[in-house]
């Protein structure tokens, strides 16, 4: 019986040793896999693409945006370095591009040691314009008087004024030089016989933005109708504007207008 309890004893001490080392080996292998999880590997930069590729600005306007797409996504370190070739065209901040002269410079994105370019071009602002606009009508009453009138209008946009001499409650334009240079800023052509630009000729406020013109004839004789056309002349728009309170470019567009004739 003592040994029967000799061998049990021997079997129990084997088992707690051989737990012992168990347990010990088990923290060793732990150890290692932790080892293991350490990964510090570095993904590097392969490309990088920049949109879009071309750019239109105008200085004193909007800036514009570029995008850059650096390769691969997971690459560790996707910081992106931008330049102008011509920062005194246009300078760049985080792909925001900023309009400064007219020219053309090129901005640059760098990621890593690959680079991308965008073709940027900055246009002079816009001139601004003010336009004067023509309208006409041409009139003839029956009769034995043959009353013939033609009735042209010139409106500039709402807020600008002319600033011809005027006079009376009618605001009529009878300064000599002025109404001089008013009939020579439209030209007249018809088949009308005899000729327009021959008959009486007057000029008068309708309203501070626009001036009425009249050419007008009253006559026992005939006169030979056809549509009438007036323009007005290109050449005199910067006289023109030197009798309003513009300051931008005078425009005429549209600067001709045709009409036949009607019996009022």
């Amino acid at each position: 019986m003592k040994n029967v309890f000799k061998v049990l004893g021997v079997i129990a001490l084997v088992a707690v040793i051989g737990f012992g080392f168990v347990g010990c080996g088990g923290g060793d292998d732990g150890g290692g896999d932790n080892n293991n999880n350490n990964n510090n590997t570095t993904v590097a930069v392969t490309g990088v693409t920049l949109a879009p590729k071309t750019l239109s600005l105008t200085v004193g306007g909007a800036t514009g945006t570029l995008y850059p797409t650096v390769a691969p996504d997971n690459a560790t370190n996707k910081t992106v370095t931008w330049t102008s070739s011509n920062p005194a065209v246009a300078t760049v901040a985080n792909g925001v591009v900023t309009p400064l002269t007219a020219g053309n410079t090129t901005i640059t994105a760098t990621a890593g040691s690959f680079s991308d370019t965008c073709a940027v071009t900055v246009n002079p602002p816009a001139t601004p314009t003010t336009n004067v606009s023509i309208s006409l009508e041409a009139l003839y009453g029956g009769g034995t008087d043959n009353t013939h009138m033609v009735l042209i209008y010139l409106s500039l946009p709402s807020g600008a004024k002319w600033t011809l001499p005027e006079e009376g409650e009618d605001r009529d334009i009878t300064d000599a030089q002025a109404l001089a240079a008013v009939k020579s800023w439209v030209t007249i052509t018809s088949g009308t016989t005899p000729a327009i630009t021959g008959w009486d000729f007057s000029a008068w406020y309708e309203d501070d933005s626009k001036i009425g013109l009249s050419y007008y004839r009253r006559s026992g004789t005939g006169v030979s109708r056809s549509s009438v056309t007036a323009k007005i002349d290109t050449t005199k728009l910067s006289e023109m504007k030197s009798k309003t309170n513009v300051t931008d470019t005078l425009t005429a567009s549209p600067g001709t207008a045709t009409e036949s004739w009607s019996n009022f």
